[in-house]
């Protein structure tokens, strides 16, 4: 495994304690592999990242309408006035990263997804330049810095098949309300496989005025955009509209 190395910009961050097999990992098998780590961030980066967080969501190589890529001149001035959150990025992109995340993943993975993800993992920056990859499966990291205000909610899904993995790290506060598997709580870092069964989603958000859910979402895809099956699609759809009927918008 190769050794990070952070820019100065890093605020003397320990990256190597980011890695999954340097922490203590609470991890289910049922119904789904998942789980997480508590207190993931030093207290001081924690806090760092959340005064970096900007103030609408931002989508970082989605690749789709509104999205940015690390080209974007958007991006780039963001960058440039949050140095620390494109050092920890950077990290999350990093190959030492990612070769430990699927040392730790790997022994879930043929249950969860068959034995094709079993191949090492590499980054590629866009889909094209994995057509020469046939004895490594092409990885594409995308983030989010997300919001959800009072009242915004996400039906129960299971994500594109083209997921691998999604990681989240959570920035909330005392007045949370308790979310179904995991507690919101702050500076935690969930993660789960993307598997035909992996249903999740986020209840009507709870919470003061003035206030909102906020995470960083990292994930990964090991193939491009691919069709919803059916049976996902129309059970996402009747979910939505029966919220929807119960007044939720």
């Amino acid at each position: 495994m190769g050794i990070y190395k952070p820019k100065e910009t890093s605020r003397e961050v320990d990256y190597s304690r980011l890695l999954f097999s340097h922490r203590d990992v609470t991890v289910y098998d049922y119904p789904f592999f998942h789980g997480c780590i508590d207190n993931y961030l030093p207290s001081q980066s924690y806090r760092y990242l959340l005064q970096d967080f900007p103030k609408q969501a931002l989508y970082i190589n989605y690749g789709a309408r509104g999205a940015m890529d690390n080209d974007d001149p958007r991006l780039k001035n963001f960058w440039s006035k949050n140095p620390f959150s494109k050092s920890l990025l950077d990290f999350f992109s990093s190959e030492t990263f990612l070769e430990d995340l699927q040392k730790f993943v790997m022994p879930a993975v043929p249950h969860e997804r068959g034995y094709s993800d079993q191949r090492s993992w590499h980054y590629v920056n866009d889909w094209s330049k994995a057509r020469g990859l046939t004895d490594k499966t092409p990885i594409k990291a995308t983030f989010k810095f997300s919001q959800l205000t009072p009242g915004e909610w996400i039906p129960p899904h299971t994500d594109n098949p083209g997921k691998l993995l999604s990681i989240l790290l959570y920035f909330a506060f005392e007045l949370m309300k308790r979310w179904r598997t995991f507690a919101f709580l702050p500076n935690r870092l969930v993660f789960f496989l993307k598997s035909s069964n992996s249903w999740h989603g986020v209840s009507p958000v709870v919470c003061p005025e003035g206030r909102s859910r906020k995470s960083l979402l990292i994930t990964l895809y090991a193939s491009d955009f691919q069709t919803e099956m059916t049976i996902h699609r129309t059970a996402r759809a009747l979910i939505r509209s029966w919220m929807r009927f119960k007044g939720y918008p």
